[in-house]
């Protein structure tokens, strides 16, 4: 491998290496009834459409917290503090981000797992499972076009994270070969800020207690089986739950302790603090934004118990649920 030239081919001899370790690594029966679990759950059409928008979704919300939290930045923040926003970055800074994707940050993003595949490392992503050809083939198409599926809003979110960290603390291509910068923040900073972005955008990122949850499955067959059944996926639960809280009024009292006592504490840094308050902010805003339009009669919402028939009438009428109104009474 080291006397492999280019990226492309270094890349080839590592996946043929880790595929001839998973080889190696028998599958067990509480890896298979999980497997089979898994793929009759996720094989559904529906469970790849609403992975796509669910990602979508997240990232158009990141990029609406981004421009609250680039003006929070430039308001409080002294000129020489570390930064972690901007709003027009320049095409050599995206540039740069996307070669260090695909160098060196898509490799990290890929053995940390999936959202539906709590399997650390690449090894134990690749084992074989079933012997059965087909079955065995069904269930890597389906695992590799979910995994596919968030790799695109993976990439999305580290070449922006990148792209604005680098814009924003002065870190140019050039600059990065002397490590220095205007606000003393480094390459390896940015990137570890980019990768956290980009896992916190498909709900990713580590969590003590799916960890916890984790560790109790595998301490044997029979725990893995239960443990797979009561809790099937763990961190995009527990992420997703983060997510509706720090996109909250929650998170606006949460980013307010960060300013006021945290930062004294060394517990956080200004940044940190104004990436909190602005998630809360934003997220308190389209809830705010939501309750308007309901009241009026532009999004309608879920129907009460008591109003359940009235509600399947509208639905065979061509009336939906959690839907936009349009003037002429149409929903879409």
């Amino acid at each position: 491998m080291l006397q492999a030239r280019g990226s492309e081919k270094q890349a080839e001899i590592w996946d043929r290496g880790i595929q001839e370790l998973a080889n190696q690594v028998p599958a067990t029966l509480a890896d298979k009834i999980n497997a089979w679990r898994y793929l009759a759950m996720l094989s559904n059409p529906r469970t790849h459409i609403r992975n796509m928008l669910g990602n979508a979704t997240m990232r158009t919300v990141m990029g609406v917290k981004n421009i609250a939290q680039t003006f929070g930045e430039a308001l409080f923040l002294p000129q020489n503090s570390e930064r972690t926003a901007a709003i027009r970055v320049p095409k050599e800074y995206r540039k740069f981000a996307e070669w260090d994707y695909e160098e060196h940050a898509k490799r990290m993003l890929e053995a940390g797992g999936g959202r539906y595949n709590d399997e650390i490392g690449l090894v134990s992503q690749n084992k074989k499972i079933f012997n059965n050809r087909a079955l065995e083939a069904a269930r890597k198409f389906n695992s590799d076009k979910l995994e596919w599926e968030d790799m695109i809003f993976k990439k999305a979110a580290y070449v922006d994270a990148m792209s604005r960290y680098m814009y924003a603390n002065g870190l140019s291509p050039s600059v990065l070969q002397s490590q220095a910068s205007r606000t003393g923040a480094t390459y390896e900073q940015g990137q570890n800020f980019a990768v956290e972005q980009a896992k916190k955008a498909t709900f990713q990122e580590a969590s003590k207690l799916a960890q916890k949850l984790s560790e109790i499955e595998n301490m044997n067959n029979v725990s893995k089986i239960v443990m797979g059944a009561i809790v099937p996926f763990k961190k995009t639960p527990v992420n997703i739950l983060k997510r509706g809280f720090e996109y909250s009024p929650v998170g606006i009292m949460n980013g307010l302790k960060k300013a006021v006592v945290d930062i004294k504490k060394g517990d956080a840094t200004p940044a940190e603090a104004i990436d909190t308050l602005s998630a809360g902010l934003t997220g308190t805003g389209i809830m705010m934004l939501g309750y308007f339009m309901a009241s009026q009669g532009l999004l309608s919402g879920g129907a009460d118990d008591d109003d359940q028939r009235k509600a399947r009438y509208d639905s065979q009428m061509g009336s939906q649920n959690y839907a936009l109104v349009l003037p002429d009474g149409s929903t879409y």
